[in-house]
């Protein structure tokens, strides 16, 4: 109890799509998939969450809207069955960014209207968080989200 563990770094990976035709071109991802390591580690019980961010950039003609999809469970982060408290931030050029940290499993179904291109950064952000009542096992956590951008 109380023992710390260090891991190898906490990776989230947000695998991008476009999707949907309009009068200009598609919107597309540039450079995806996408990955966010959090380059700092977990060591202890009642650890400070740790935090990391992308910026991604979303190439379209007109506005467009990205949709956040995914398992609820494949949006938390894990290793070996184990856990850490996971919330995720969308922001940039967004027309309702995110000003507080989302709980994973409301991420999971929230739209976000994008303005005109023809290029946006788009930021996503992870924090992790330990538990308070065991020391985190050791190993390298992942979870998996979809950013969909398609036309209205």
């Amino acid at each position: 109890m109380g023992t710390n563990l260090m891991r190898a770094a906490v990776v989230v990976s947000a695998i991008c799509w476009a999707a949907g035709v309009a009068q200009g071109g598609d919107p597309s991802w540039d450079a995806q998939p996408y990955s966010v390591p959090i380059p700092t580690h977990i060591s202890s019980i009642n650890q400070v969450p740790v935090e990391a961010s992308k910026d991604m950039t979303l190439s379209h003609d007109v506005a467009c809207t990205i949709a956040v999809s995914g398992l609820a469970s494949d949006a938390v982060l894990t290793s070996s069955g184990r856990t850490l408290t996971t919330a995720y931030k969308l922001t940039g050029n967004l027309s309702n960014p995110d000003g507080a940290w989302v709980a994973s499993a409301t991420f999971i179904g929230r739209t976000y209207p994008v303005g005109t291109g023809p290029n946006s950064t788009i930021t996503l952000s992870v924090q992790a968080t330990p538990p308070s009542n065991q020391a985190p096992g050791a190993g390298t956590y992942t979870a998996k989200i979809t950013l969909t951008a398609s036309w209205p």
